[in-house]
């Protein structure tokens, strides 16, 4: 190998090792579970609970909707739009109605362990706003549809860099090309073509910072 080989080959490792990590983290968010995006502790109220103090308590945690539970069992979902809907609209309104007066949404759950795109899908298909999280059976989290908007554009981001490293390299080397170095403007009868742009052997030394070792 000489002088040159030996530079393509540098130059190609240096960027493809630096691609290849990058892949990683992305593929880190397109697998990323639920677990590591869920609320928890969970913010809850009882079925004793009054309606004023579940409106305090969604002020409180700056929340929607609160988990209602009866002991550990999970009865469902008491949302703002219930509060609006049941009595914010009544020409009157008692304060010491309690969460058991009024109709709950339905808790849907999924296991800790399912992945983020699984996730949306559920929340697309059945019109959610909220899900609990489950570990052994054991209801330990929550997780809201802002709670899914927030990671979704890192998720498309890392599945659109998939696709390009699935279709074509990220780079080709060469080292026998003859032209004008596209960083300094330089001639040389030996560039080496990195991801999409030709660079002169200084070029490459003061671009990848690698020395390059004859063999």
């Amino acid at each position: 190998m000489n002088i040159y080989d030996s530079m393509s080959t540098i130059v190609f490792e240096k960027v493809r090792n630096d691609w290849c990590a990058e892949m990683v983290i992305s593929e880190d968010i397109v697998n990323i579970s639920v677990r590591e995006i869920m609320s928890s502790p969970i913010v809850y109220a009882t079925r004793g609970e009054t309606i004023k103090g579940v409106a305090i308590k969604m002020k409180e945690y700056s929340v929607s909707h609160l988990v209602v539970l009866d002991g550990n069992e999970p009865l469902g979902i008491i949302t703002k739009d219930i509060l609006v809907y049941n009595v914010l609209t009544k020409d009157s309104i008692n304060e010491e109605l309690s969460v058991k007066d009024f109709p709950l949404e339905p808790l849907v759950t999924v296991k800790a362990d399912t992945s983020v795109i699984d996730l949306a899908r559920i929340f697309a298909r059945k019109h959610l706003s909220l899900v609990g999280v489950t570990y052994k059976g054991k209801l330990v989290g929550v997780v809201s549809a802002k709670d899914i908007i927030r990671i979704i554009p890192d998720v498309i981001d890392a599945l659109k860099q998939r696709e390009t490293f699935e279709k074509e390299p990220v780079i080709k080397a060469n080292a026998t090309v003859m032209g004008y170095c596209d960083r300094c403007g330089v001639w040389s009868d030996k560039l080496v073509f990195v991801d999409g742009k030709y660079y002169c052997p200084d070029c490459v030394a003061d671009l990848f910072g690698e020395e390059v070792l004859t063999e």
